[in-house]
């Protein structure tokens, strides 16, 4: 059940952040956002 939960939260994070990406971001960049492994270069423009 607690591993249900956390799914079902990281899928809402997900989302929300795709739901407010940039244009030049990708499905990809908006991933690592949400996992915490972007790097500078991940989230400014190309």
């Amino acid at each position: 059940m607690a591993i249900g939960g956390v799914a079902i939260v990281a899928t809402l994070g997900y989302f929300s952040l795709y739901s407010s990406k940039k244009p030049e971001a990708s499905a990809k960049d908006v991933a690592k956002v949400t996992a915490g492994v972007a790097k500078p270069g991940d989230t400014r423009p190309r």
